[in-house]
């Protein structure tokens, strides 16, 4: 896992602060900002998949269990050849289980291709990314995000940077 750190010197900081000088009383609030970047993509959009509407105790809980499911190998094969009843017993929704079963199919049959995501553009991943039953644009944007590192994305869909 990958760390992003900024604080009030950093390029980053400083070009938004300068945009918007309103965000300077923000950054002044925390010494830095790490933004860890989990660079294993596919048990990432796992991450991203459980996250999904629910506050980030819960989607931590939930996810944990889950990580422990799998004995920390969180794999496509594994996910679908885990019975959904075990899946439910970690506190995963139905819909859930189909949106992994979704991307693990996905993934194993090469219609997303997460090896070459750094010669791509934004636009496209989320293309990709959005073909998959369960990943909409704004698990696309966090992905972008989180996964990728990528610092020019804003997601006008979250409701906490809103």
């Amino acid at each position: 896992m990958k760390k992003l750190k900024y604080t009030l010197e950093s390029k980053e900081v400083k070009y938004l602060v300068e945009n918007n000088p309103n965000l300077l009383q923000l950054f002044q609030k925390k010494d830095e900002v790490i933004v860890n970047i989990d660079d294993d993509y596919f048990v990432s959009l796992v991450g991203t998949i459980v996250a999904q509407q629910l506050s980030g105790k819960v989607a931590r809980t939930i996810f944990d269990r889950l990580n422990k499911l799998f004995d920390h190998e969180i794999t496509a094969e594994k996910i679908l050849n885990m019975p959904e009843e075990n899946l439910r017993s970690v506190g995963l929704s139905f819909q859930k289980i189909k949106y992994f079963k979704s991307l693990s199919e996905c993934y194993i049959t090469k219609a997303i291709d997460l090896d070459h995501l750094s010669d791509m553009s934004d636009d496209s991943i989320i293309e990709m990314l959005t073909k998959i039953k369960g990943i909409g644009v704004w698990s696309a944007q966090m992905f972008l995000l989180f996964s990728l590192g990528r610092e020019d994305v804003f997601s006008v869909l979250d409701l906490g940077l809103r």
